[in-house]
């Protein structure tokens, strides 16, 4: 394996091993904001999530930027807590259809999960002098792991709906309480015993 191959890999297994567990959430909450319909503003959100990581990331690895690791892991579980209750909210909301505000927060929130991998991409790259290409492939495996991420998340839809008749609006419940319940649990962790 070449050493593009793995970085590509390294990214790809970043976002869908059982460790990534919180990001996996996280694009699925991503995935939910919109209908199956609405494809392409789930889209626009995964690669909005993928371009805030990705200036994160390149702002660690050159210096420019770094986050304490435990604030960041932190704050991670603080985005999946706030999506999830924005989502609950906007249920509730039917003028909030269309929630354009979530184009500004997920690229931030994506900034912030960035500082979370930020960590193990530094440590990766040790002294490297030129840190552009293995930046480039670990996201793009990133990405491609969170497209993936969202047809699972979809085909899970899809079979719920036609099989016991779920409704959209029934799973993001199901997945946003649960995220809350999640990130509140990762969070008095993170808070109180890292």
């Amino acid at each position: 394996m070449n050493e593009f191959s793995l970085w590509f890999v390294t990214g790809l297994e970043h976002i869908t091993t059982d460790g990534a567990y919180d990001h996996i959430l996280f694009v699925a909450l991503i995935t939910l904001a919109y209908t199956v319909q609405e494809w392409k503003k789930i889209l626009i959100l995964i690669t909005g999530f993928t371009l805030g990581h990705s200036v994160s990331l390149a702002l660690s690895v050159y210096d420019v930027f770094v986050l304490n690791q435990a604030l960041a892991e932190i704050l991670i579980a603080s985005t999946i807590l706030l999506t999830a209750c924005f989502e609950l909210f906007r249920i509730r909301q039917s003028s909030m259809k269309n929630a354009r505000i979530l184009y500004v927060f997920i690229p931030l929130f994506g900034g912030i999960h960035g500082m979370g991998f930020s960590y193990l991409i530094r440590s990766m790259l040790g002294n490297t002098e030129s840190p552009g290409f293995p930046l480039l492939f670990f996201n793009a495996g990133i990405e491609i792991g969170q497209l993936l991420i969202v047809i699972i998340v979809i085909l899970f839809y899809l079979i719920l709906s036609r099989t016991f008749k779920v409704t959209h609006n029934q799973l993001k419940i199901f997945i946003a309480c649960v995220s809350v319940l999640f990130s509140i649990v990762i969070l008095i962790q993170r808070l109180f015993y890292s």
